[in-house]
């Protein structure tokens, strides 16, 4: 006997599984468009970064470390001595930098090499 299509049971089959699938992967892709929109892009962290460590390099004398390498520094203060410019927003998404609360945390881990994180409160970690 020939089958000229599928049956009842196996397009059910079919439909029941990719909505199992859809169920797993949807939430996942949703999760990772909004972690990317709420992260400050590599760009804008590069530009504040060196920002930053111009600064740091021309006020080492009055700019005080925290901890070893570790320097804090108010976005507000990059501004108003202009090593930055507004507004300053990631690429990824719409957040944007609020200049009078986040602080630029700069770690020298060499005389070339550096990382930062825009933080709220800095610390020697």
């Amino acid at each position: 006997m020939r089958k000229d299509g599928f049956t009842l049971i196996e397009v059910l089959a079919v439909i029941t599984l990719i909505a199992a699938l859809s169920l797993v992967a949807i939430p996942l892709i949703i999760n990772q468009v909004n972690k990317s929109q709420d992260n400050i892009s590599d760009s804008t962290l590069e530009i504040i970064n060196l920002g930053a460590s111009t600064f740091i390099d021309e006020n080492q004398t009055d700019y005080p470390k925290i901890m070893g390498k570790v320097y804090c520094i108010k976005i507000k203060t990059l501004l108003e001595y202009e090593y930055l410019k507004e507004p300053i927003e990631s690429d990824k998404g719409k957040k944007t930098i609020d200049i009078n609360v986040d602080i630029a945390r700069v770690k020298f881990i060499s005389d070339y090499e550096s990382e930062i994180s825009i933080v709220k409160t800095c610390t020697a970690n």
